[in-house]
């Protein structure tokens, strides 16, 4: 049987590095179009006509409020009356805002604020640092793990339990990590030791041998190795 390696930290890795690349990557785009837009387009005051406020329910159950402000416009004399795409909590009603406009289509507009993608831009980086940070600790554990195989006393353990890692939640599923223990010899003293956590199936390995690296300085520190008991279930 081929194990399945699903680590935690490299899915949590991957998962919010990706989500706040993109969502850097478009903030940085929209921002960039938006700049170029007011540079590059007539500037014109506005009104604002009317904000209507909605309130509607999340599928968390929560209540969301959204406002969309509409806004009117005079260009070569001709009234325009559209959407402004953004809200502030200071705007009232007949309150004059600037905004620029395409000459080619009049309906389009954009205003001086980039308030948007300024809040969306840091998201996507803090988004970006915790998928980092999700990386680094599994560098930290696989340098660990390393040590462990290579310079570990590897001893022979029975896996006693499979356990629920609550501290873990990947779209809302907790991983397994399974408990094995190790009866000195001499002492009869049980060393009790639990393995990384995964997504595998460990049910199907209670009463079966492990083999475990221990620390030789830290007799509590080891690694037990899931892949090689999955792989060699069936042999």
């Amino acid at each position: 049987m081929k194990f399945r390696k699903n680590n935690i930290w490299i899915m949590l890795s991957a998962v919010f590095g990706g989500i706040g690349i993109l969502m850097s990557l478009i903030s940085a785009v929209i921002f960039v179009n938006h700049y170029h837009f007011n540079k590059s387009t007539p500037e014109v005051s506005a009104v604002i006509e009317e904000i209507k406020t909605t309130t509607r329910r999340k599928s968390n159950g929560k209540r969301t409020t959204d406002h969309d402000v509409y806004v009117s416009y005079t260009v070569e004399g001709t009234e325009y009356y559209n959407e402004l795409g953004y809200y502030s909590s200071g705007m009232r009603e007949g309150d004059t805002i600037s905004v620029h406009y395409s000459p080619e289509d009049p309906d389009k507009i954009k205003t001086n604020s980039y308030v948007g993608e300024l809040i969306v831009f840091p998201m996507g980086v803090l988004f970006a640092g915790i998928g980092a940070a999700f990386g680094a600790v599994e560098i930290k554990k696989s340098k660990k793990r390393k040590f462990l195989i290579e310079n570990g006393i590897r001893t022979l353990a029975t896996v006693t339990e499979v356990l629920t890692d609550y501290s873990t939640t990947v779209n809302g599923k907790h991983p397994d990590m399974i408990k094995c223990e190790v009866v000195d010899d001499y002492t009869g003293q049980i060393h009790s030791y639990t393995s990384e956590s995964s997504f595998n199936d460990y049910s199907v390995y209670k009463g079966m041998p492990v083999n475990i690296y221990v620390n030789p300085s830290n007799p509590e520190e080891a690694y037990v190795d899931i892949e090689s008991l999955v792989e060699h279930s069936l042999t």
